[in-house]
């Protein structure tokens, strides 16, 4: 009943005005957005304290920075936003940990994981470009250019961050990301994870695409929900929703909230939704770079083999995830020259460091006692 009521909400609230297909068709979608909803109660401040809610989880000391970079269409400027958390001394000695997070989220999805990994490692989370709190650019409308211009995002911060080579991990959308960064600057990665990555099978004839978690059943109600408002971009409901929104994202991930914070389960909802009603660049972007929801235009799968054999690559599944462990298993057979490893987290679901975060934790944290180990490294790779 719920879906109806909002979704008269949205129809009371629609003006009706459409983009037209043609040249510049980003920025139109953007502004057709930003101008058809007005109901919309977010801002830069109001997304900072939600980020700030979710990372009080964490009990080390949090380093909050700006990076800025250049690399951008139309030679425009941004910033990455990011935090660094070191608990100790000893952790300079070690490749530092690099998180990116996946579609529609920010980087205090790691906030259950950061302590962990910071015993022994420095940790770095990065809000991707167009998502969370960095800067929110148009990207070029070129999936490829596209891809590219996140990539140099990141290697600019890196740069500026005085990282040689770091364990870069990726989840989802961040996975796909994370390994187009390997292909491009492969010799600044020490080891490439991968939870759940999205982007590596190629579109199919038939099959549902790759969900993010959702239902079948969900997808579908997204898809209408979204041709009938007028909206090329997958969360354009939640902003359509205004203060319902909130509502939307709580009955789409109905067991993540409770996850973070049990005392305040709504805190993850209000951070998620505030990541997402800001201008959705960083979707805009995803759209480019994906066909029909859920799948991508340059499927990794037909371009990982082109990653040195140097660098050591492990995957990470959950049992219940709508993306199987077939890509990674692939990978791993095909490339007998490179160090791959695929693990499935029992009892979890896509967000599987959110779902189990104690065993994941536990596997991670054998992944890097491995790596300080050089057990990644294969014998002839050392030749």
């Amino acid at each position: 009943m719920w879906l109806w009521l909002l979704l008269d909400k949205l129809r009371t609230h629609l003006i009706s005005s459409q983009a037209t297909s043609n040249e510049g068709e980003t920025q139109r979608q953007l502004k057709s957005e930003e101008n058809r909803w007005t109901w919309i109660t977010t801002s830069p401040e109001t997304l900072a304290e939600a980020e700030s809610k979710l990372l009080s989880i964490v009990k080390a000391n949090i380093t909050s920075r700006y990076t800025e970079v250049n690399r951008l269409n139309n030679d425009q400027s941004g910033r990455i936003h990011s935090i660094t958390v070191k608990m100790s001394d000893a952790s300079d000695n070690k490749i530092p940990v690099v998180f990116l997070h996946g579609f529609a989220c920010g980087l205090a999805l790691w906030a259950n994981n950061i302590d962990c990994v910071a015993k022994t490692h420095t940790v770095h989370a990065l809000d991707l470009l167009g998502f969370g709190r960095s800067s929110r650019p148009n990207f070029h409308t070129r999936a490829s250019i596209c891809e590219a211009e996140m990539c140099d995002a990141i290697d600019d911060w890196r740069k500026e961050m005085n990282i040689d080579r770091m364990i870069l991990v990726g989840h989802s959308f961040g996975g796909f990301i994370a390994c187009a960064y390997a292909l491009t600057f492969p010799e600044h990665l020490r080891h490439l994870v991968l939870l759940d990555p999205w982007g590596f099978s190629a579109k199919p004839l038939e099959e549902p695409p790759h969900s993010f978690g959702l239902s079948a059943k969900t997808i579908a109600w997204i898809k209408t929900m979204a041709s009938a408002i007028g909206a090329a971009n997958p969360l354009a409901v939640v902003r359509c929703a205004g203060p319902y929104g909130i509502e939307v994202l709580r009955k789409l991930y109905p067991n993540l909230g409770p996850r973070f914070l049990k005392e305040n389960p709504n805190a993850f909802y209000e951070y998620l939704y505030h990541c997402n009603v800001q201008n959705p660049t960083g979707e805009v972007a995803y759209t480019t770079m994906s066909y029909s929801f859920g799948w991508a235009k340059h499927p990794m799968l037909e371009r990982i083999f082109d990653l040195p054999s140097y660098v050591p690559v492990t995957f990470f599944y959950g049992s219940k995830s709508c993306i199987d462990s077939a890509a990674g298993l692939e990978v791993q057979m095909q490339r007998p020259e490179g160090y791959v490893d695929v693990q499935v987290v029992r009892g979890a679901g896509h967000y599987l460091h959110i779902d189990a975060t104690d065993a994941f934790n536990s596997a991670f944290t054998k992944l890097l006692e491995a790596v300080d180990a050089e057990e990644d490294i294969l014998e002839y790779d050392s030749e």
